[in-house]
């Protein structure tokens, strides 16, 4: 998903098996379902988190800090430190 003013990559979907061949989007844009070639419909929860919690959420899946090339990635415009709570 992208957002519409900058372009920029908001969150990416993963799931389906197969190609993707339609969207819809519930009247509060709150989420949205995807159906598939592989013959499956999934719904999505699209109310993004705060940066903060995207980053530690992150941070908790992969079990390490982010590299310095994944935090100017993805957080442009941040400090080069490290940006994973310690504890």
């Amino acid at each position: 998903m992208w957002d519409p003013a900058t372009g920029r990559t908001r969150t990416t979907l993963t799931g389906h098996t197969d190609a993707v061949n339609a969207v819809a989007y519930s009247p509060d844009g709150k989420t949205v379902a995807t159906a598939s070639d592989d013959k499956t419909v999934r719904p999505w929860d699209v109310v993004l988190p705060k940066p903060s919690a995207a980053i530690h959420k992150i941070c908790r899946a992969v079990n390490r800090d982010l590299t310095s090339q994944e935090r100017t990635t993805y957080l442009p415009g941040q400090s080069a430190s490290p940006v994973c709570p310690t504890s």
